[in-house]
């Protein structure tokens, strides 16, 4: 929980100038912001990982406490590099059929 009394709060305009979120030497676009806060971004294990922030009467804020904390989680030390991504609900659906279809051989179902 970002501490709004003490924490030095962030709009997206400043967001975009941290190092986490800066690329080839330019800022992200607030809508990038935005979205990351909002929708969020897929970590390196397949999960939607969220930009923690608050919303005040000036606006969406967040904390430099809450970016560095988004940015572990999105990198998660507990996951192997390489391990694989959840499958997508196409694959899924092509997995249950094949399932099926072996068990309807078997004459299981």
């Amino acid at each position: 929980m970002i501490d709004v009394i003490n924490s030095e709060l962030l709009d997206a305009k400043e967001i975009a100038k941290l190092p986490p979120f800066v690329r080839n030497g330019k800022a992200a676009s607030r809508g990038t912001i935005y979205r990351i806060l909002q929708r969020g971004a897929r970590a390196i294990n397949g999960k939607l990982i969220k930009l923690e922030c608050v919303k005040t009467p000036s606006g969406i804020k967040t904390s430099r406490e809450a970016v560095a904390e988004f940015v572990q989680r999105l990198t998660d030390p507990a996951v192997a590099p390489g391990t694989p991504r959840a499958a997508t609900p196409r694959q899924r659906a092509k997995r249950v059929e094949k399932a099926e279809a072996e068990l309807s051989a078997a004459g299981i179902k």
